[in-house]
């Protein structure tokens, strides 16, 4: 086998061992960047409780007594789903996103 077959067997054998751990990176920083759904949490200012419970696609549903309650706890959820696009954004401009 010439050397040159060798050398770019090596080379492929790298370039997948570099990308299968990019891979495996990328995906922990997706997971972390996950808001946290399990859990109580008290809030000043509600009239009564809220409820969210999510599906097994991580769809929220969210139940009040109260209207203002409703739209709070919709709020929160929204928040909560979008943080890490704020966070992701906020250092796009300077090109500093690590893990």
């Amino acid at each position: 086998m010439p050397s040159w077959a060798k050398g770019a067997g090596l080379a492929a054998a790298a370039g997948t061992t570099l990308a299968g751990a990019g891979a495996a990176g990328l995906r922990a920083l997706i997971r972390r960047s996950l808001p946290d759904t399990d859990g109580m949490l008290a809030a000043p200012g509600l009239h009564g409780v809220v409820t969210v419970d999510r599906d097994a696609w991580g769809v929220p549903r969210i139940t009040a007594s109260h209207g203002h309650d409703l739209f709070f706890g919709a709020g929160f959820v929204h928040a909560q789903d979008r943080f890490w696009q704020m966070e992701v954004n906020r250092h796009l401009p300077e090109s500093i996103l690590r893990m």
